[in-house]
């Protein structure tokens, strides 16, 4: 494969004839692929290997593209195959999520019973008041949350006594 700025080009690596194009859009490449380049691709990469194999391997090579696009790109692999026939561990743990979190009985029975807070900063960015940092206080019974602004650290204990009143 040789790359330019704006565009690449597939060389079979055995003969070096030229076997397919890509552009780039963005900061992504494309290849463009003709009936003849997508032919000439597909030979120049199944060199004495199995139906089978050659859609794993265009599978990996295009990042675990999904099997229904590949049997759009490279039909003449899926002649005898059927894109549901091929399962990828790595692109089902990839698409995978966290278990929830179990729902917690310790709520406290009323609200301002308990008060979680959180004092963040400095900021990179400061507030039109000039202030770059922030305390949360969250009743742990209801989970409303006040946001406070401050311009340094040191009013954290003036504002808790201000949210106790």
């Amino acid at each position: 494969m040789i790359f330019w700025p704006n565009l690449y080009v597939f060389k079979d690596i055995q003969t070096q004839r030229t076997i397919g194009y890509g552009t780039r859009r963005g900061k992504l490449y494309y290849l463009e692929l003709t009936s003849a380049s997508s032919h000439q691709l597909a030979q120049a990469f199944s060199a004495n290997k199995s139906t089978d194999s050659e859609v794993w391997l265009w599978h990996k090579r295009l990042g675990h593209s999904s099997f229904g696009y590949l049997k759009k790109l490279l039909p003449k692999l899926f002649i005898k195959l059927s894109n549901s026939d091929f399962k990828c561990e790595v692109c089902e743990l990839a698409k995978s999520h966290r278990v929830p979190f179990q729902i917690s009985m310790n709520k406290s029975p009323a609200p301002f019973m308990v008060i979680h807070s959180d004092v963040w900063g400095p900021a990179n960015n400061i507030s039109l008041n000039d202030k770059r940092w922030f305390i949360s206080f969250i009743d742990d019974h209801t989970r409303v949350t006040w946001i406070c602004l401050m311009k340094s650290k040191s009013e954290v204990g003036s504002l808790f006594k201000q949210f106790h009143k």
